[in-house]
């Protein structure tokens, strides 16, 4: 459903819709996307942007972690692990 959703660019049902099927991959890629538009379309400068990213990415987390009620699978997400490392390139980045 949130695959139809995205093709019909209702990207915040869509969003809902991963999130409740737990497509967090999915989810993390939209945002970072959503991101790195308002950066280029000059929305807000790369780092509110890219702090507004981080604060979805750790509130997802949180909410993870208390649905799953363990933390095992979560520090070990690459997902998460990969967009943060690119955050943390982009803010540190000359561009």
């Amino acid at each position: 459903m949130g695959e139809t959703l995205l093709e019909q660019r209702d990207i915040s049902s869509a969003i809902v819709c991963f999130i409740l099927s737990m497509n967090v991959k999915e989810v993390l890629n939209i945002w970072y996307l959503r991101a790195i538009h308002e950066i280029k379309r000059k929305e807000c400068t790369r780092e509110v942007a890219l702090a507004n990213l981080l604060q979805k990415f750790i509130l997802m987390r949180l909410a993870l972690q208390s649905a799953n009620n363990q933390n095992n699978g979560i520090e070990q997400n690459d997902d998460f692990n990969q967009v943060l490392a690119e955050v943390g390139n982009y803010l540190t980045s000359d561009e």
